[in-house]
């Protein structure tokens, strides 16, 4: 299987990959930021939906300004302004 088709079948759960199966967040830190270059190379809809999932888990261990930085990515990949 594709790396790039086991990203998608990892995102397409509804939400960050690994979290409803008691994945700690330090974990899937790691595991976005391997999977987040992959979707950003795509340009899909997983681009966001991956640059959203780090934001998140960033944001919750307190990494706040590297959230920051993704969530304005986030807001420039949607136009919002």
């Amino acid at each position: 299987m594709a790396q790039w088709e086991q990203v998608q079948l990892d995102l397409s759960r509804g939400g960050p990959a690994g979290l409803e199966e008691g994945m700690g967040f330090i974990e899937l830190s790691g595991y976005l930021k391997d999977v987040v270059p992959v979707c950003r190379a795509r340009g899909d809809s997983f681009k966001l939906k991956a640059i959203q999932a780090l934001a998140f888990v960033l944001w919750k261990q307190q990494s706040l300004q590297e959230a920051v930085t993704l969530f304005h990515e986030m807001e420039e990949l949607m136009g919002g302004g």
